[in-house]
């Protein structure tokens, strides 16, 4: 789900805010979920960090790894031993749908530990989302960063427009920058 973020327009970063190290990838996930309530919250806490976030930002969107080599990474986790390990697997994998849906309908194919079969077969039973996770993710946090509007963050934005190939998030960000533009010269 998208929504109108007008309403944090006036929305004042604060230097001195700071978010706890151990929240940062919690509230990252957050950016990424279908529920708009956790992914508001997520924006919200995001939107005040200012430098933080677009520090963070900077990490977890400079070094985009591909949807297949991500999915190739967390199929196996779905059977790891670890309860932690195959949920957070199963959260990584529901955050790459609809994209990565073919790949589970193959490895569905292949011999698997009979826990990550399920997992699977649980991922492939809901109803494919509009966009997927990661899209959702990259959308909200180019609106963070035209929210906190900081030359950091307007910096940032135009890297990721500039980057190639383009993509998803080189288009968002186009496209903010764009509206920026736009709205400079109409005024």
């Amino acid at each position: 789900m998208i929504w109108d973020i007008s309403s944090l327009a006036n929305l004042q970063v604060d230097p001195s805010v700071s978010l706890p190290s151990e929240k940062l990838d919690l509230f990252w996930l957050g950016l990424a979920h279908q529920e708009a309530a956790i992914a508001y919250k997520a924006l919200h806490k995001f939107s005040a960090a200012g430098d933080q976030t677009v520090n963070f930002f900077r990490e977890q969107l400079g070094n985009t790894i591909p949807i297949e080599d991500q999915f190739k990474q967390l199929l196996p986790k779905l059977a790891d031993k670890n309860p932690a390990i195959r949920e957070n697997a199963t959260l990584g994998v529901a955050v790459l749908m609809p994209e990565v849906r073919p790949a589970l309908k193959q490895a569905l194919e292949a011999e698997l530990p009979a826990e990550a079969h399920r997992r699977i077969t649980v991922l492939l039973g809901k109803a494919a989302p509009e966009r997927s996770g990661r899209q959702l993710r990259e959308l909200r946090a180019v609106q963070i960063l035209e929210l906190i509007g900081t030359e950091k963050a307007w910096a940032f934005l135009e890297e990721l427009a500039n980057r190639q190939p383009r993509d998803f998030l080189a288009n968002e960000a186009k496209d903010t920058l764009e509206r920026k533009n736009s709205r400079q010269t109409s005024q």
